[in-house]
């Protein structure tokens, strides 16, 4: 449908384009909304990669941000939108396993380097925080959390701003101020609420359970993640839920309940949409085949983690849990060298 919809603008008549609505949604992007046919094509272009997204379908996301750039690239003049298509193709290739999206990040940087304050260069800096927290948590994470917090309510870029704090409540409550972290990380889930802000939903109720998971909160978890579900399922965020699905897992693991974390990481992998989740209900039914002595199946969903990962996943959250499943596997099998290796 979407690759259709866009043969139906490359064949429409001028004078039938000209009568389009403007643009919809396509959350930061600078829309055009003027007669240049040029610009108006990336705004329908802008607004297809983000439905793509929310519906799970990064492929023809991915290829139309590719088209994007393409008409971009000898338009020098037009940095802001040319940032904000890096930053989709930066989460896209993240999401399909084909890279980690850093070298995406740091051409949208570049673009915005030197720009006034804007929605786009705020959106640069709140994923650019996010990403250093799944790969390189520490205090250079910390201050472009600070920063994306402060330049998202200087341009009132309100869903970018609750992004930010969201990361930056993280970021507070792994540097030792827990409790602050973790009201701030709800608090910013019960705004998205209010709002309706599905590009923030998708992420607080995940992130919120697991840092109550990563404190051993699992009981608190449990609830987050079943509340998480229910709003989720209630939106239409299929992949989200998946996410959600797998903390719960986890949760309920820790607190011995392993026919509901089964059940739950297969929900998981029923639902999930993209690679992440897939290696997460994986990596959940290894922990459970290791502890019912099911080395087979072990090997087999250990074997199928790897591949959902990618050669190109460095996040310390997924690949320290890949290693420790492997050394307990490989002590299971007797295979001590390979342990020790």
């Amino acid at each position: 449908l979407l690759e259709r919809a866009m043969e139906l603008w490359e064949e429409a008549p001028e004078e039938i384009r000209e009568a389009q609505r403007p643009l919809d949604y396509a959350e930061v992007y600078p829309a055009c909304g003027c007669e240049d046919q040029a610009l108006r094509r990336l705004d329908l272009l802008a607004e297809v990669v983000v439905a793509a997204q929310l519906s799970g379908q990064r492929e023809r996301a991915l290829a139309v941000s590719k088209r994007a750039l393409g008409a971009l690239d000898g338009a020098g003049d037009d940095p802001l939108r040319a940032a904000w298509f890096w930053t989709q193709r930066s989460k896209l290739m993240e999401g399909l396993a084909r890279g980690d999206g850093w070298e995406e990040l740091r051409r949208a940087q570049e673009l915005v380097r030197g720009l006034p304050p804007s929605p786009v260069h705020a959106e640069v800096m709140a994923q650019v925080a996010g990403w250093t927290m799944t790969h390189r948590p520490g205090p250079e994470g910390l201050a472009a959390a600070e920063r994306a917090v402060e330049l998202a309510r200087m341009v009132g870029a309100e869903s970018t701003e609750l992004n930010a704090r969201l990361t930056l409540a993280y970021f507070t409550g792994d540097s030792g101020d827990t409790e602050r972290g973790l009201a701030e990380m709800r608090e910013v889930c019960a705004q998205a609420v209010a709002l309706g802000d599905i590009s923030v939903l998708g992420r607080c109720y995940v992130n919120l359970a697991s840092a109550l998971e990563g404190v051993g909160r699992s009981a608190e978890a449990v609830e987050t993640a079943e509340e998480g579900a229910r709003i989720l399922d209630r939106v239409g965020l299929v992949d989200s839920r998946s996410w959600v699905y797998g903390n719960l897992s986890e949760s309920l693991f820790s607190l011995g309940r392993l026919d509901e974390a089964e059940a739950a990481a297969l929900k998981t992998r029923r639902l999930a949409l993209g690679t992440k989740p897939r290696g997460t209900a994986s990596n959940r039914l290894v922990k459970l085949a290791l502890v019912r002595g099911e080395w087979d199946t072990a090997e087999r969903e250990l074997a199928a983690a790897r591949e959902h990962y990618g050669d190109h996943n460095t996040e310390p959250q997924y690949t320290l849990q890949v290693a420790g499943h492997a050394i307990e596997l490989a002590a299971a099998r007797g295979r001590i060298l390979d342990v020790r290796a």
